[in-house]
């Protein structure tokens, strides 16, 4: 308890007693209370007159802490830290909230940071419920081993027939097609890679559209051969920004333009709705 406690409790009870009732009595020095001290009391409620000091009246520091309970916190290391903050009042304001709505009107946050609606773009949201749009296909692990697929002068689809990511199932394993599961703009991607060995000099084409055919989408390569430590390797990509329909069926193509054929053994078709 406080040193100061036994003259702020005299204080308080002078207070009590009629002003021309008041014994003012010499207290105890001031220092730490044990419990086993008495303070003099004034006239009060519990004295028969009103013009005599009770001089039997007494209270004990344990009766003295009992009356400054409920209106005094006790000494909290926390609450120490806390006023030794050198943050502004607005810092300290915050502390002083009701709850959390409070502290959100405080911080200026309104009733967006709770709504359970899409947040607008407008407001920095996405407007959306669900994830977007987004496809990972490719040639399964068989297939890039042994299962090579032969393109020469006419478009393909090639076959990518593993889906490891497919957000709206869209992919057909079969038709090696992604149904285009809402209109928007789309960054597609496609790449496919020759089987070592492939001759050098044949142009071969690379597209991604919802249709094959040599368009502007579409991408040309001439092949190299490969060293004999086999260290060079055909690889052809393409990458584009599209819009799409909801419905369409997105591919990806190729074309070799050799009087013979020439084996992919390695593609993969990516999409993602922007």
């Amino acid at each position: 308890m406080f040193r100061s406690l036994a003259a702020f409790a005299a204080v308080a009870l002078l207070t009590c007693a009629p002003a021309l009732a008041q014994d003012v009595r010499t207290l105890p020095a001031a220092g730490t209370l044990t419990g086993a001290e008495k303070l003099p009391a004034v006239q009060g409620t519990g004295c028969p007159t009103k013009t005599t000091p009770c001089a039997t009246v007494a209270v004990t520091p344990a009766q003295v802490a009992t009356f400054l309970a409920p209106t005094f916190q006790a000494k909290d290391p926390d609450l120490d830290a806390i006023a030794a903050l050198s943050t502004a009042s607005y810092g300290r304001s915050l502390l002083t909230q009701a709850d959390a709505a409070a502290t959100r009107s405080a911080l200026g946050l309104g009733s967006l940071a709770t709504q359970s609606a899409p947040l607008a773009i407008a407001s920095g949201g996405t407007g959306r419920t669900v994830a977007r749009p987004a496809l990972i296909a490719a040639r399964s692990a068989a297939n890039f081993s042994t299962g090579f697929q032969s393109i020469g002068q006419s478009f393909a689809t090639v076959q990518v027939n593993a889906a490891s990511v497919d957000t709206a199932a869209g992919f057909s394993a079969s038709t090696f097609l992604y149904t285009v599961p809402e209109t928007g703009i789309y960054l597609v991607t496609g790449r496919y890679r020759l089987v070592d060995g492939t001759a050098a000099g044949i142009n071969c084409a690379i597209g991604v559209d919802v249709a094959a055919g040599d368009t502007i989408g579409l991408t040309w390569q001439s092949t190299i051969a490969a060293s004999p430590t086999g260290s060079q390797r055909n690889v052809l990509q393409v990458s584009r920004i599209v819009s799409l329909t909801a419905g369409q069926t997105l591919r990806l193509f190729a074309f070799a333009d050799t009087s013979g054929s020439v084996a992919i053994t390695a593609a993969e078709l990516s999409a993602q709705r922007l």
